[in-house]
């Protein structure tokens, strides 16, 4: 044997098993690369700074997050199922490639909504950045702002928006959405749009839409100032205490606040008068309370108690204090009811938690329907556990304004007979607004 063939015997193993590895490794990468990457997420343009304006497009991302994961979990299940099945095996061959087959069809129509999205994303900046560009031109030569009289287009927009479509709050919610794809950065189609879906969601309803209070409720929800929102419905509420609706939005409003960083971050979060709510049961249970509320500010309450009591206090500013021509906070029910005895107990010997609770029952039992309520919506709005704990795991009732056919033909009645109903039209005085935040 020469010394070629001697060598070559010697190393044929080595050649061998190079060779079969390198073969595994071309099927697994074929394996492995079958399926195309998916491309990023599109991220919302940075030009749109108002945060509802901003929650509605973040919907559409959230839209396809699902779509991903689903797509993912489905590739998942046939890397691990079909990576390395037997090929002998007919049903297994036959299950694999119904599963590829649906990955590659779901995948191609999620890369074709990524990209509608990207694009439709680039249009939006491109609207918001031109409309600011042409708000900052027009100006005289000497240098100084050309300022034309402003007319305000939020009433034709809103006429426009009722008039969509069948009537229906499914075509007035496409029109919104076309609206805000067209008109992004511009102030009068975000407030108009925050408006109308907050009326859809019950988030800003109210069956009286021409009254001072909630309107002005209305204006600082689309600001953002959920703090003065909730002090205004509250008190459209009271005024009105067969309104559901603008009770719903009080609700709601509270919620917002509870679950912004004013209140999580900084304990700053809006509340009644809790002590004095309580002392229709007795002077003994306004002490009781502020004994709670005194725990309460030396950070004594454990983050559950906390919560819960936060949402008594949310609910007390229903029962705040009366102005002139207000309605008088509803009676309570018996004073000698067994669970106001027991409440007071629970607070004097220091158990907080079952205190805080049994006035939460306690409150419920003299207001049944709109404690429910209240709960419903604050749980919904501010995501809090403690809240949700409190339905007793009943499912939340449905909004007052949702999908309802009827108010939306209320509505447009309403705004109809003129520009007094419209949120956007009169104001309260100055001390209005100072008493309600007092």
């Amino acid at each position: 044997m020469s010394i070629v063939d001697e060598t070559f015997a010697k190393r044929a193993p080595l050649v061998i098993f190079v060779a079969v590895a390198a073969a595994l490794m071309i099927v697994s990468s074929a394996r492995a690369a079958q399926f195309r990457q998916l491309p990023e997420l599109p991220v919302i343009p940075p030009s749109i700074t108002f945060s509802g304006e901003r929650d509605f497009l973040q919907a559409d991302l959230d839209r396809l997050k699902v779509r991903i994961t689903a797509v993912e979990g489905k590739r998942a299940t046939h890397h691990r199922d079909c990576g390395q099945r037997l090929m002998s095996n007919v049903t297994r061959k036959r299950q694999c490639s119904f599963l590829a087959q649906e990955i590659h069809r779901d995948s191609s129509r999620l890369r074709t909504a990524i990209s509608s999205l990207r694009s439709r994303f680039g249009e939006i900046e491109r609207n918001a950045l031109q409309r600011r560009q042409s708000g900052a031109s027009g100006v005289s030569g000497a240098g100084r702002a050309v300022r034309e009289p402003v007319r305000d287009r939020r009433p034709k927009l809103m006429a426009d928006a009722l008039a969509a479509g069948d009537g229906s709050w499914k075509d007035l919610l496409a029109h919104v959405k076309s609206m805000m794809d067209r008109g992004a950065g511009d102030p009068a189609v975000r407030d108009v749009s925050a408006y109308l879906t907050g009326l859809y969601s019950g988030q800003m309803a109210a069956d009286v839409l021409n009254d001072a209070y909630y309107k002005h409720g209305v204006r600082r929800a689309l600001a953002g100032d959920h703090w003065s929102a909730t002090l205004a419905f509250a008190r459209a509420a009271r005024d009105r205490p067969d309104d559901l609706r603008v009770f719903e939005s009080f609700a709601d409003a509270a919620g917002r606040q509870h679950a912004g960083p004013a209140c999580i971050q900084s304990g700053r979060c809006v509340s009644g008068n809790v002590a004095q709510w309580a002392k229709q049961f007795g002077n003994k249970h306004e002490q009781a309370l502020k004994k709670i509320i005194a725990a309460e500010r030396k950070r004594k309450l454990s983050l559950n108690v906390a919560g819960t009591f936060r949402v008594l206090r949310a609910a007390a500013v229903y029962a705040a204090k009366k102005e002139a021509g207000e309605v008088a906070y509803p009676p309570a029910g018996d004073p000698g009811d067994e669970l106001a005895p027991q409440a007071l107990a629970a607070a004097r010997s220091g158990d907080w938690a079952e205190a805080v609770r049994l006035y939460v029952r306690l409150w419920e039992k003299t207001e049944p329907g709109r404690a429910g309520v209240f709960l419903a919506r604050y749980a919904q709005a501010s995501g809090a556990a403690t809240a949700k704990a409190l339905l007793d795991g009943n499912a939340y009732p449905p909004t007052s304004s949702k999908s309802d056919r009827e108010y939306l033909d209320v509505l447009r009645r309403a705004y109809a007979q003129g520009d007094d109903n419209s949120p956007f039209a009169g104001s309260l005085s100055q001390a209005q607004i100072i008493r309600l935040q007092r």
